[in-house]
């Protein structure tokens, strides 16, 4: 079986390969591609979008929905491997802080768990403590930061830039 299985992949490749034998050099200037379709797009991108930047306009423009379609492929796939690399472990320690003091307790293999209200409450594992200066330099900076993103986002037709540069810099 795996004998058969190989030939017809080999056969599918060599027809492959025959095929491609038709193809225009790679870079080709006489190519259809190059004579026809690039002109008119270089020709007439501002005029059918008003939008300055021939690249944003390919890709949101002309390619919109294969870009749209693209993203969400990709958000997906991180999707995907987030629900599948997650830990299903049960926490055998457990981290609470008392509220009226802010002293950590940590909780090591116990069947018990400490009822959180007024006086206490759980923590993660990977618990970040509270400090004054991170505070307060976050409350300043993100603001900044996410104001910028959505800079280089409404500028990326006109300036290097767009919605992948500004979904990362705001994330």
């Amino acid at each position: 079986m795996k004998v058969l299985g190989f030939i017809i992949v080999c056969l599918t490749g060599a027809l492959l390969l025959y095929g491609t034998g038709e193809f225009p050099d790679w870079g080709d200037p006489a190519s259809p591609a190059s004579t026809h379709l690039s002109n008119d797009y270089i020709e007439k991108v501002v005029e059918q979008t008003q939008v300055p930047n021939l690249v944003t306009a390919v890709l949101a423009d002309y390619r919109g929905f294969d870009t749209m379609f693209e993203t969400a492929v990709v958000f997906c796939a991180g999707l995907a491997c987030f629900l599948l690399l997650r830990d299903f472990r049960e926490k055998k320690e457990r981290f609470y802080r008392h509220t009226p003091t802010g002293v950590i307790l940590h909780v090591k293999d116990s069947k018990k768990i400490l009822k959180t209200g007024k006086e206490f409450e759980h923590m993660d594992k990977d618990w970040v403590p509270t400090d004054l200066i991170i505070k307060t330099v976050c409350r300043i900076l993100i603001p900044f930061i996410q104001i910028y993103a959505l800079y280089v986002v409404a500028h990326g037709d006109f300036s290097p830039g767009g919605g992948f540069q500004g979904g990362v810099i705001f994330g």
